[in-house]
């Protein structure tokens, strides 16, 4: 049975596995960028996402700048990470990201 069309637009900042790309892709309408082109993107468009995830490769400071550019829209950030990592829990509860 072909899954109705998503009704959630999400914005993944950063790389991810074949395994992941295919349950997002089949799951939700979402663009894809790695860091740098998110953030251009970000800057230059006019935009409308529910979130944006961004995974465990991002520094500490790479995640702040995302989480500042989503407040500004009242975006939420989730913090993606491959496996249950307590430091993935530990650096998302620091800077007060949404959902990891």
């Amino acid at each position: 049975m072909k899954q109705p069309y998503p009704t959630k637009s999400f914005l993944w900042i950063g790389a991810f596995s074949n395994n992941v790309h295919d349950y997002v892709h089949e799951t939700v309408h979402h663009l894809h960028f790695p860091y740098k082109e998110a953030l251009n993107f970000l800057n230059e468009q006019a935009w409308e996402f529910d979130a944006f995830i961004v995974t465990t490769v991002h520094t500490a400071s790479e995640l702040l700048i995302v989480k500042g550019i989503a407040s500004k829209k009242d975006i939420p950030v989730i913090l993606y990470s491959p496996s249950c990592e307590p430091l993935a829990r530990e650096l998302a509860l620091d800077l007060k990201l949404d959902e990891y």
